[in-house]
């Protein structure tokens, strides 16, 4: 590697950093977000923690798997609501033709747009996670069964993270082509509340929906993170990974084509 491959890797950086930083402190001035994120957490572990207490028993083994249910459900929450809705300011900015003059910036604009989105990411998990922990705590009113199943989930909720943030970045590519990506995500998410298991464990499905939820992508994401919290589980933990890693390095060799070839349609026609 040349001094100047090497200093042109190092100016990249700097870019990239830069950007991340600023994004940094955009979302951290934008607390009245934050806290409206942080309260609807608090809503969903309230209304669950109040229908697991009705619906299993006051004592006994079943009493403390509502507990386990209702960390289960912050867990997942936790992933959901910390997401950016990148897609949507792909979507604009492509509707409105702001992305013309991004395009003449000396970086990528995917790699702009995702850089961004990461800092954000960072910022919402940091602060949700200490809403979603207060929240499970306080109406749950115990640890889960097994707390030691919460250190493995935190890994798992961070690349599954990741994944949805990409996820959610090849949506808003999707807008060069269909200016409107809104169905698309649409798809998604209501694939990831069912499939994934947002809301209920899958263990608590019929056997022939747990069947195709665990053998959907969603599963991984959501429900994967979630059952930590159901118990200490190391097996499932590496295979959840696994997973996890496999999608992830489809996502990031599938991202900069599909950002290409939506870029050049734009170009073409004039976007």
């Amino acid at each position: 590697m040349t001094a100047l491959t090497r200093a042109a890797r190092a100016g990249s950086l700097r870019k990239y950093l830069a950007v991340a930083t600023l994004a940094l402190r955009q979302r951290r001035d934008e607390r009245g977000v934050l806290l409206a994120r942080a309260l609807l957490l608090a809503l969903f572990v309230l209304i669950f923690s109040r229908l697991w207490s009705a619906v299993l028993p006051a004592s006994g083994a079943r009493a403390h798997a509502a507990v386990d249910y209702v960390w289960y459900l912050a867990i997942t929450e936790w992933i959901v609501l910390s997401q950016p809705q990148l897609y949507l300011e792909i979507e604009r900015e492509v509707r409105s033709g702001d992305i013309a003059y991004h395009m003449s910036r000396p970086i990528s604009y995917i790699a702009d747009k995702l850089v961004q989105t990461l800092a954000e990411l960072l910022l919402n998990l940091t602060v949700l996670a200490v809403a979603a922990f207060a929240s499970a705590l306080a109406l749950s009113g115990d640890l889960p069964s097994e707390p030691r199943g919460l250190l493995l989930a935190l890994p798992l909720a961070a690349m599954a993270s990741v994944l949805l943030a990409l996820a959610h970045t090849l949506i808003g590519v999707s807008a060069f082509w269909l200016i409107d990506c809104a169905p698309i995500y649409w798809i998604f998410q209501k694939c990831s509340f069912v499939l994934g298991g947002m809301l209920v464990p899958l263990e608590l499905y019929p056997h022939w929906l747990r069947t195709v939820a665990l053998a959907s992508p969603f599963s991984a994401l959501l429900h994967g993170p979630g059952s930590m919290a159901l118990g200490y589980q190391p097996a499932l933990f590496w295979a959840t990974a696994l997973r996890l890693a496999l999608f992830f390095a489809l996502a990031v060799s599938l991202l900069p084509w599909l950002a290409r070839r939506g870029l050049h349609a734009l170009d073409i026609h004039g976007g």
